[in-house]
């Protein structure tokens, strides 16, 4: 299984993700995307379509013609485009809150960090605006000790370096100037498509109606989980294990 991961480091996944994974089974394969060391920080733009193909081509490299596609937030949109573009090896996929397009909200967020992430001199904002986005729930937005801990948290596994913020951060934005919506109808692969009723940035309403566009994809609503979905890693986990189980008895 690859798992991709969003704006953040893989390292983020390795406490309560990961093990879960590997709990179950599965060979997990983490990467840093372009921009994020160790792997290369290039300059110029990025896209959404780069870094699907750099996940597919990958996987690939390590001998892996058939594999599972986790992707949460940006990995998630990372996921779709491999559907698309470029299906063949992936068995089967589960998107969790990234897939389509963005809420008005999540739009202005996105542009919002791209903005800050070409100020040089500004990362402890960026962790505090994006630590921010990603907890609306009430478990932990009401919770200050928690929040500072998830800052602290987030502040630890580091941002990439400026080239590779811009260059993130932008694809990000880039990707949010096409209309998403149609081409998930031609989604083929399963695919557990996963929304959070407390993400605003993809609110679990559009991941739903997304969902009915194509047969291939199932929809599945979280509860507790907010955008960083990795805080309550079980409540996203156990539904994507299931799924992906179901898949390999159907093959």
């Amino acid at each position: 299984m690859v798992a991709v991961s969003g704006f953040f480091p893989p390292r983020a996944w390795d406490h309560s993700v990961v093990p879960s994974l590997t709990s179950a089974g599965y060979r997990v394969v983490t990467f840093s995307h372009r921009g994020m060391p160790p792997s290369h920080v290039s300059r110029g733009g990025y896209t959404i379509e780069q870094l699907a193909d750099d996940c597919v081509g990958l996987m690939l490299s390590l001998g892996f013609s058939k594999f599972f596609a986790l992707g949460a937030s940006m990995g998630g949109l990372i996921v779709q485009r491999m559907l698309l573009s470029n299906p063949d090896p992936v068995i089967a996929a589960a998107c969790i809150n990234g897939m389509g397009n963005y809420s008005a909200a999540g739009r202005i967020l996105v542009e919002a960090n791209f903005e800050l992430c070409r100020l040089e001199e500004t990362p402890a904002a960026l962790h505090r605006l994006i630590s921010y986005m990603g907890v609306q729930c009430p478990q932990y937005k009401e919770n200050p000790e928690f929040y500072n801990k998830m800052i602290g948290a987030m502040t630890k596994e580091g941002l990439p370096p400026l080239q590779g913020r811009i260059g993130l951060s932008g694809a990000l934005v880039h990707w949010g100037q096409t209309d998403h919506m149609a081409e998930i109808a031609d989604i083929s692969v399963p695919c557990l498509a996963l929304g959070s009723v407390h993400d605003h940035i993809f609110p679990s309403s559009l991941i739903l109606e997304y969902s009915r566009l194509a047969e291939a994809i199932v929809y599945h609503e979280l509860c507790k989980s907010p955008h960083i979905f990795f805080l309550e890693a079980q409540e996203a986990l156990a539904p994507v294990l299931d799924f992906f189980s179901g898949q390999l008895k159907e093959a």
